[in-house]
């Protein structure tokens, strides 16, 4: 797989989540629509996100990894969740 290839599979591991949430919101969408549905803040930053997974997988194929679609799909979509979990974890440094 190239670079393009897996960058392609790794947002569109990135889109499944937002989908699936889009997805949920379908049977009472217009009778109790969310506010972030029209937050361009909101929309920016899903963007990054998403974004964010094609460019974790171009990272496995620039080190060398062999990466197949559905592991790069893997990896778009755990990237968001990757990420959050490194900001929330703040490093112990003892003496500080």
């Amino acid at each position: 797989m190239n670079i393009s290839e897996g960058f392609f599979w790794g947002i569109t591991g990135g889109a499944l989540p937002e989908i699936y949430a889009l997805y949920k919101l379908r049977q009472d969408f217009h009778s109790n629509k969310p506010g972030w549905i029209n937050s361009w803040f909101y929309w920016v930053i899903t963007l990054a996100m998403v974004l964010l997974g094609g460019g974790a997988v171009a990272l496995y194929l620039l080190s060398g990894i062999n990466v197949s679609p559905l592991l790069a799909i893997h990896i778009g979509i755990a990237t968001p969740t990757l990420i959050q979990g490194l900001l929330a974890e703040k490093p112990q440094i003892e003496g500080a």
